[in-house]
């Protein structure tokens, strides 16, 4: 009972955040179908019914599964899925209740039965993989077992219903033709938005749009074309660092005229800078004035300072404009 009541706290915490993402799906449905006051409820509770049988499923899956499985689920895709999914059944459902709207709102078929059915709605929601959602399948793989899982859930289910019941009301405002033709409009509002979701979680579109706004482009350093100026003088750190930068074009210089040389550098150029002193002002200068992209760290002394240089850009990709060049410090400690 425990993980009941633990499931039951985490669905009442986080009920906000779960009707945001639910509520644009559940909203539009509710309006498109007139109801009196009990068939309101009813709607709500066939959509309960929907998500709580999700739930449940996803639960004993959590449970069954256990942390083993936790670091091997693909997140991004499954997410992408279930809000191409959920976009595809908005307007599904819409398509069918603007044709009923036009015909006289008779539709017929065994299609129409489906088109903004509650449970349905509740089921396939069920299976949206939502920032509380996942902060409970992440909970769900600690429990221990199935039933472990299964009742966290349906303690969720239970803490998350909370939000959901002052939404009955909306079936009793779809008398007014005005009302369903808007829940048809809102319908496939929400499900641009949610086809835009899942884009995104396929194909990074937030991350495009801000590169585009900011005139931005992304640097890996471990695979883009990189010039590595060795300021230190010494022949053997340049010898060290072109080993474990295959890839770069290696140039030594003083550590009194390395900044003549990085003035010699084409723009947008990506600059990997081994100093063994910190750069002074003038090359701060220098990097945004000549638009370069520059990192900087103390010239590593052995191997393993290589490899971790080698490692920490390998990890890492930084963003440059195209207006202006930066100087980036590396935190890593000479050695």
């Amino acid at each position: 009972m425990t993980l009941l009541f633990e499931g039951l706290l985490l669905g009442l915490s986080l009920g906000v955040t779960c009707i945001a993402t639910c509520a644009p799906v559940y909203a539009p449905i509710l309006m498109q179908t007139e109801r009196g006051p009990i068939g309101a409820f009813g709607a709500v509770l066939l959509m309960s019914a929907g998500r709580f049988l999700s739930y449940a499923a996803v639960g004993l899956a959590t449970g069954a599964l256990g942390a083993a499985a936790a670091g091997t689920l693909p997140v991004p895709t499954i997410a992408a899925v279930s809000y191409l999914f959920i976009a595809l059944f908005l307007i599904y459902t819409a398509l069918i209740r603007g044709r009923a709207e036009k015909h006289g709102d008779c539709p017929a078929g065994l299609m129409s039965r489906f088109a903004g059915n509650p449970f349905l709605a509740g089921l396939v929601t069920g299976f949206s993989v939502c920032p509380p959602f996942i902060g409970a399948i992440t909970r769900g793989f600690d429990t221990g077992g199935a039933l472990g899982g299964m009742l966290l859930f349906i303690g969720f289910f239970a803490g998350t219903t909370v939000y959901f019941i002052p939404m009955a009301v909306l079936p009793l405002f779809a008398r007014r033709r005005l009302i369903r033709i808007a829940g048809i409009f809102f319908s496939l509002c929400a499900a641009l938005w949610f086809f835009l979701l899942g884009l995104d979680h396929f194909l990074d579109l937030r991350i495009r749009a801000e590169m585009y706004l900011e005139d931005a482009y992304l640097v890996d350093y471990s695979q883009a074309e990189l010039t590595l100026v060795d300021a230190t003088g010494d022949p053997a750190v340049t010898e060290r660092a072109a080993r474990f930068f295959p890839h770069a074009r290696a140039m030594t210089a003083s550590a009194e005229r390395y900044a003549e040389t990085l003035a010699a550098l084409a723009p947008a150029t990506n600059v990997l800078l081994l100093v063994a002193t910190t750069p002074d002002e003038r090359v701060k200068t220098l990097a945004v004035e000549k638009r370069l992209n520059i990192v900087w760290t103390i010239a590593p002394r052995t191997d393993a300072g290589a490899v971790e240089l080698r490692d920490f850009l390998s990890s890492y990709i930084i963003k440059a404009r195209q207006s202006r060049g930066f100087l980036f410090r590396l935190p890593l400690d000479p050695r």
